[in-house]
This record gives structure tokens, C-alpha cells and sequence, in this order.
């Protein structure tokens, strides 16, 4: 049995496209991802399942240049890249969505008490501080690693894929950029904390001197 068909589409800036579909739900996909995930033959095996394309490979800027319907189930996007083969099924998308109820990354940001539910699991939680060192050691959310730009890149090839990862600063765009930065080298459950340290709503640690 078929699932639901989107009610609307629309692009959301330069790099999100938004479904709402018929039963109510909204998918909001990274078309970065997407392309990662291209269900073509060229793409993937179409008898083992294997995925053939290397999603590494992919560039951060593709974007979709085109994209129109395959009758009453599909829509086929053309890419900037060149690639135009990809179909993609209303039950792929489906079930592809990215939002966390349907197990998937969600949106970039972390809201804090989501965050503290996410540490107080049993799961190995990579948390990431992007301040100063003096801004760490003065005070940081338990459990964090203090990480520049240069220590945070030099770990990313280091982590399994799988990992969950958040990066946090006071409220700048640091952390969310360098949560992006992972999410496009295939570490797609990183985070950064909504509004940063400072909404944090548990206790700090200090670093002695």
C-alpha cells in the first residue's frame, strides 16, 4: 500500500527542501544529503543494494537545478553537479526523513534539555567546545573537550560515522558552523546547542589551574 503524497514542496533557503505531506507531517531535507542518497542505478547496485557512489565525494555546494514530477509517485531532480538520473519515490522520501521522529538527525541545532536528555543516555555523546581555552577552563558543560577549528577538523576523519557529536560556544556562529562541516563529511547526527552555552540549564565544571 502506498504511503501519503506531498500536499506541497518548496525550496527553504539555498540548501533545504520542505515537504508537507498529506497526513500532516513536514520533512525538511539537507539537498546535500540527497544527492548523497541518489536511489539511482548509477548510484546504487540495483541487485545487491550496495551503494556505489562514494557520498565523500559529493561537494557541499550541489544544489538541485531542477526538479519535476514522475507522474503520481516521484520526483526527479537535475543536479548542479550534472547528475540527472535520480528518481526519487514519495516512499523513499518517506522514508528518508530526517526529523528525530522518524529516527533520524533532525535539524542542526539542539534545544539544551534535548542535549541533557542525549548525555544522560547511555550512548558515548562527542561534546565539543569551541571558546577560548580560558572561556573552557572557566566553566564548561560536563563531560566537553575544549576544540578549535584546526583540533575539531583534525578529529572528524577519527570518529565512526554513527557518532553523535555537538559542538557549543557562547551564542555565535561558530558552533553551528562547524556542526555543518561535519554533517558534510558524513557524520550527519551533529549538533550544535541552540542559543549556546548560555542557556544551558545545568551546573558547570571548572578546570583548576
Amino acid at each position: 500500500m502506498a504511503g501519503p503524497a506531498p500536499a506541497a514542496m518548496r525550496k527553504k533557503g539555498d540548501r533545504e527542501l520542505a515537504i508537507d505531506w498529506e497526513d500532516g507531517h513536514r520533512s525538511v531535507y539537507d539537498v546535500v544529503e540527497l544527492r548523497r542518497k541518489c536511489p539511482c542505478a548509477k548510484c546504487v547496485d540495483e541487485w545487491s543494494g550496495k551503494r556505489l557512489l562514494d557520498p565523500v565525494k559529493i561537494k557541499a555546494t550541489v544544489r538541485p537545478v531542477e526538479i519535476e514530477p514522475v507522474g503520481m509517485y516521484a520526483i526527479q531532480i537535475h543536479w548542479s553537479d550534472g547528475h540527472a538520473s535520480g528518481i526519487y519515490s514519495f516512499d523513499f522520501l518517506r522514508a528518508s526523513c530526517p526529523c528525530r521522529s522518524c529516527g533520524g538527525p533532525g535539524a542542526l541545532s539542539i534545544e539544551p534539555e534535548e542535549l541533557r536528555r542525549l548525555l544522560a543516555g547511555s550512548e558515548t555523546v562527542v561534546l565539543l567546545d569551541v571558546r577560548t581555552a580560558a572561556e573552557h577552563a572557566a566553566g564548561r558543560i560536563p563531560g566537553a573537550r575544549h576544540a578549535d577549528e584546526k583540533a575539531a577538523r583534525e578529529l572528524e576523519p577519527t570518529l565512526p560515522r554513527e557518532s553523535a557529536v555537538v559542538f557549543y560556544c557562547c551564542p555565535c556562529d561558530r558552533p553551528k558552523q562547524a556542526a555543518q562541516w561535519f554533517r558534510d563529511r558524513g557524520i550527519t547526527r551533529t549538533w550544535y546547542l541552540a542559543g549556546g552555552i548560555d542557556r544551558w540549564p545545568g551546573p558547570l565544571d571548572k578546570i583548576l589551574p
